[in-house]
């Protein structure tokens, strides 16, 4: 009866148990995504309305002086009428209070909601015509069947009349009484608190100075006054201005940042170098990278169920490098860019020269071959046998071979991983190394036996 499919961050913000639907008894259940409409008897979930599918809610009282809500998807049904949603008489006008609820938590979900006039309070006959005899019997007095109010065939029905309201009267006369000790409780408390008023208002009688209760007259010291001299007040030190940050209202032209615009809430990630940027809020916000020469990576996802449009875009100086968007309720747009230098830096931090370390070169034993002038390739020199595996934007390979050896990856720019291993306990250097179009990009070598070299370079 409860599994209602919700969504991971779906929850449920309120139930209203007293619904007709077409002559049915339903539950609406409101959650922070959609309207759910199940059958009371069943359990059966006959309708589901999306808060962004909605076109329009129409609160009006029908000709029963019932609470209606008319729900209007963006898509008519098959009858192209909206869905009637009926809040049943319920006692002290609870049914009244349960519409404004719901209505409440439709405006807070963005749907549009028209008023066309609630009474203040529903009349006892609210479904007897209504209803269906399953029902009825469900709600009427116990041992009442509907179809005995009939009389002989040919005249009307009469309308079958509630019994006395004998109970209600009871209630009236045990309020009554109620408010009878309570007002007893009061006027008791004020005599008895009089007297006591009285005494705690009236002065106490002292005795003169130096003189006791039976006259006596008695010497009293006298003290010499000792004059305090008010504390001096203390300084409350004034807070420190703190200098307030210019408001970023375009995309700055030096270095590279983030771009979100959305104008409901949004949360996720920007970042690079195995760093993340976490990014929460509304509206436009600018995230600054402080990355280059690596592959920035976004993820912003929305909070809501809103059809309006989420942008994420990567600049680098002020120009646009790369974006994404999406207009899907709780949409994610993503980002996946390599990027190199950032531009827009007036001044130029020259790098400080690294220790120069000797290039590994191949065994002297091995014949080189000549590096591929065009593409992509990792190359293996070792004069004994290797195995390993290599990949590029997932798509991966395994190898194995010996001697100096070319393996082509299909790409043009990405990032290259994988790994190498010694196949025996040889002391041989064995070299790995990356090309693009000639050019090495990567080399690394290892000496030790069934020595292992990962790979891990952008190219």
């Amino acid at each position: 009866m409860d599994n209602l499919n919700l969504g991971s961050n779906e929850s449920i913000l309120r139930k209203m148990p007293r619904i007709i639907i077409d002559g049915v008894r339903h539950e609406a259940i409101l959650t922070s995504r959609r309207i759910i409409l199940r059958e009371r008897e069943t359990g059966r979930i006959t309708r589901e309305f999306p808060y962004s599918g909605i076109a329009l809610v129409v609160s009006r009282v029908n000709p029963m002086h019932e609470p209606v809500l008319d729900i209007t998807p963006v898509t008519p049904g098959e009858t192209g009428q909206p869905v009637e949603l009926v809040f049943v008489f319920q006692p002290a006008g609870q049914n009244i209070f349960d519409l404004e609820r719901c209505v409440n938590v439709l405006r807070d979900q963005r749907v549009p909601v028209e008023n066309k006039g609630i009474v203040k309070a529903t009349t006892p006959r609210s479904r007897v015509a209504a209803l269906s005899p399953s029902i009825l019997a469900q709600d009427d007095e116990p041992g009442h069947n509907p179809a005995s109010d009939r009389t002989v065939a040919g005249r009307p029905w009469q309308s079958w009349q509630p019994p006395p309201e004998e109970e209600r009267e009871k209630t009236y006369i045990g309020a009554v009484a109620v408010i009878f000790v309570i007002f007893a409780v009061l006027i008791g408390g004020i005599f008895f608190a009089a007297p006591l008023l009285k005494a705690t208002q009236t002065p106490v009688q002292s005795n003169a100075p130096g003189q006791s209760a039976a006259g006596t007259a008695q010497v009293t010291p006298v003290e010499t006054p000792v004059e305090t001299l008010p504390p001096t007040p203390a300084e409350t030190p004034k807070p420190a201005a703190t200098p307030s940050e210019p408001v970023i209202t375009s995309v700055p032209d030096q270095g590279f940042w983030a771009k979100i615009s959305y104008p409901g809430s949004y949360s996720g990630f920007v970042g690079g170098d195995g760093r993340k940027i976490a990014v929460k809020g509304n509206g436009v916000q600018y995230v600054r990278l402080p990355f280059q020469n690596t592959t920035i990576d976004g993820s912003i996802e929305k909070a809501d169920g809103s059809a309006d449009l989420l942008e994420l875009g990567i600049y680098n100086g002020g120009s646009l490098v790369e974006g994404s968007e999406t207009r899907v309720p709780f949409g994610v747009a993503e980002i996946h860019v390599p990027v190199g230098l950032a531009k827009g830096y007036s001044v130029i931090v020259t790098p400080t020269p690294r220790p120069t370390v000797p290039e590994p070169t191949p065994d002297k034993s091995l014949t080189l071959h000549t590096v591929p002038p065009v593409g992509v390739w990792v190359r293996v020199s070792y004069p004994g046998t290797f195995s390993g595996s290599i990949g590029s934007n997932g798509d991966w390979k395994d190898i194995k071979g010996s001697g100096d050896q070319f393996y082509q990856l299909a790409m043009t720019s990405g990032i290259i991983e994988g790994w190498v291993q010694k196949s025996d306990y040889s002391s041989k250097n064995m070299v790995v190394g990356v090309y693009k179009d000639g050019i090495k990009v990567f080399v690394r070598n290892t000496d030790q036996p069934l020595g292992k070299v990962e790979i891990y370079t952008t190219v």
